[in-house]
């Protein structure tokens, strides 16, 4: 599954959150596998093939930007797209 950021969007924040800079790569990444449904820190990790620390930083600027949500807590904390990143890939 590619992540495909419509031209048209009218967030463009959005586009240059995922496509500029270092870590733009990853957090597409990461928005993708999201996309395919929740999950967990651990099954991020395991997905993405990344460690820890660098997913754990993305996590953190995606929910910043109110691209992603989470629920519950510790280890049991899992993370999933918010309504308006779902409404705007599903545009594309």
């Amino acid at each position: 599954m590619r992540l495909t950021i419509p031209r048209s969007t009218s967030i463009p924040v959005i586009r240059k959150l995922l496509t500029e800079g270092r870590g733009g790569f990853n957090r597409a990444r990461i928005i993708t596998v999201l996309k395919v449904g929740p999950m967990n820190l651990s099954q991020l990790c395991a997905q993405l093939e990344l460690d820890y620390r660098t997913v754990t930083q993305h996590l953190e600027v995606l929910e910043n930007k109110g691209l992603i949500r989470t629920e519950g807590s510790g280890y049991s904390k899992v993370f999933h797209l918010t309504n308006s990143m779902v409404s705007i890939l599903n545009n594309e």
